[in-house]
């Protein structure tokens, strides 16, 4: 974070920046620190937003979900083929499960990651 919240001697904060080496903010209360705190998140949100959604950098993550999953042969590491199932319906996609491979399937069988590419490629030839 690169500051510090000190408790001044009046009962209120002061925050110390030890990029600045100086106070930035002083007699604060919670409620003013919370809301300082509050504002840098807001910014931070509004500045991804309009990198993901108005930047043509991004646009892929916006658009075409079945095409990009499809090209990019998925390995999905952390949901049952149920659940996946069940993202893939709600969102309405046309994706099979089978089109992916799910690690929490073969846990007993260690990945060979060589041998899952070759038999993928093969099998969208």
């Amino acid at each position: 974070m690169g500051a510090r919240i000190l408790k001044q001697p009046n009962g209120l904060y002061t925050r110390w920046s030890y990029v600045t080496d100086c106070p930035t903010h002083y007699n604060m209360t919670k409620e003013d620190y919370y809301n300082y705190r509050l504002e840098l998140a807001k910014k931070e949100i509004e500045k991804d937003i309009a990198e993901i959604f108005d930047s043509n950098e991004y646009i892929h993550s916006a658009k075409d979900f079945d095409d990009f999953m499809r090209d990019d042969q998925t390995i999905v590491s952390n949901m049952t083929r149920a659940e996946f199932t069940s993202y893939l319906k709600e969102i309405g996609s046309t994706l099979s499960p089978d089109d992916f491979y799910f690690t929490l399937e073969h846990q007993d069988d260690p990945f060979n990651e060589d041998k899952y590419w070759e038999e993928k490629l093969s099998y969208t030839r």
